[in-house]
């Protein structure tokens, strides 16, 4: 009876509807970080074919403003990636302290990772099979994504 009364408690302080606010917030941000990546994508590519693809080459001033605008591109999507997973981060954290109040584990814990059980995973050295697991996920890869095409825009404008 009185853990009914816990429970009862627990309800009606609102923790549940802010459990199912932070579920639609968190969908909300991965959804958001893979437009936001793909609109990078279509930008960087038709601004790459614009500069590149062009049979009569643009003028060295015309150039120079497209691989700054490049690079200002670059940079913008990556300081949004980076507060998108801010907060995507942010949310996931409480949500994980609201699954210890409740019992839940839809965000605590991790998926099964089926790398562990390929050929070539189980085939190779501890430290190289920690290295994988724990230094490649997707916000890593994202941000090298972002850093490495950052890092071509300056190559370019030093570059004829």
């Amino acid at each position: 009876m009185e853990e009914n009364l816990e429970n009862n408690r627990i309800l009606e302080s609102g923790h549940i509807l802010e459990y199912e606010e932070l579920g639609k917030n968190l969908r909300y941000y991965s959804s958001l970080r893979l437009a936001q990546f793909t609109i990078f994508a279509f930008l960087t590519g038709g601004l790459l074919f614009f500069l590149y693809g062009n049979p009569t080459p643009f003028s060295i001033p015309k150039q120079i403003i497209l691989k700054l605008l490049g690079m200002m591109i670059a940079i913008a999507f990556f300081l949004m990636e980076e507060r998108a997973s801010d907060c995507w981060n942010q949310f996931r954290q409480r949500a994980i302290e609201l699954e210890g109040i409740f019992g839940f584990r839809q965000y605590r814990g991790e998926p099964e990772k089926l790398l562990y059980n390929s050929f070539p995973y189980n085939k190779m050295s501890l430290r190289m099979r920690n290295l994988l697991s724990t230094r490649f996920t997707v916000n890593r890869a994202t941000r090298w994504i972002y850093r490495l095409v950052i890092i071509f825009w300056i190559f370019t404008m030093v570059s004829p």
